[in-house]
């Protein structure tokens, strides 16, 4: 099938099209003899320590886990930033604290915390217009041949950057009469089991707010 995709020229290394190809159905045997061939000098305890229960079967999350603080007052949510706080494969129980910056008016804030998913967004840029150049003679043209071909290379890079996109709300809880210009700290704590304690305060402000959001329950054959 890729032969008849393909142009004639192109080499299609394939069981059926060359004795030296590897099967894809051996790939997973090469690849743990591979490895086997590189840890065979490895001291005994060091080779047990990394295949312990607790660094093989420790469960990480899966997407990342941060926070969105919303004023009040925006119904559009138009502030509504993703934060991150716990990166995607965190290694559980995990518990982390930071301090935001809320919108410049203050007020009740409405604190989010949700999942996000990393995206690159790629920014390429506008091609610029072709100025139209005076008329040449012979010999002005075999002198800036080789300058205009350089000048016809260079291109500007293309942009990226990393952009988070929400995918999953996990709790939102509100802060009222936060002070202008100051702060929210929040902690979050996720355990072994995925079920996750949350706290929120002003900075400097008395009192705080607490939840907490169950585990996923598991049915009999392990789903959740």
């Amino acid at each position: 099938m890729l032969q008849n995709i393909f142009p004639p020229t192109t080499k299609i290394l394939a069981p059926a099209t060359s004795s030296t190809a590897i099967n894809p159905s051996d790939l997973a045997a090469r690849g743990a003899a591979i490895q086997a061939s590189l840890i065979q000098e490895f001291d005994r305890e060091d080779i047990e320590q990394s295949i312990h229960p607790m660094v093989t079967a420790t469960p990480h999350l899966r997407n990342a886990i941060g926070v969105q603080l919303v004023s009040a007052s925006d119904a559009e949510d138009s502030g509504a930033i993703f934060k991150p706080l716990l990166n995607a494969e965190t290694a559980l129980p995990a518990r982390r604290v930071a301090q935001y910056e809320v919108p410049k008016e203050g007020g009740d804030i409405l604190v989010r915390v949700c999942e996000g998913i990393r995206e690159i967004k790629v920014t390429k840029p506008e091609p610029k217009p072709k100025e139209e150049k005076p008329e040449k003679n012979e010999d002005e043209e075999d002198e800036d041949d080789d300058f205009d071909s350089d000048e016809e290379e260079e291109e500007e890079e293309e942009i990226r950057e990393v952009i988070w996109k929400v995918s999953k709300p996990i709790a939102e809880f509100a802060i009222k009469d936060v002070k202008a210009g100051n702060k929210v700290e929040v902690m979050i704590n996720v355990n072994s089991d995925l079920g996750v304690q949350l706290t929120a305060r002003e900075v400097g402000g008395k009192g705080a707010v607490r939840g907490a959001v169950e585990a996923p329950k598991v049915a009999e054959n392990g789903s959740a």
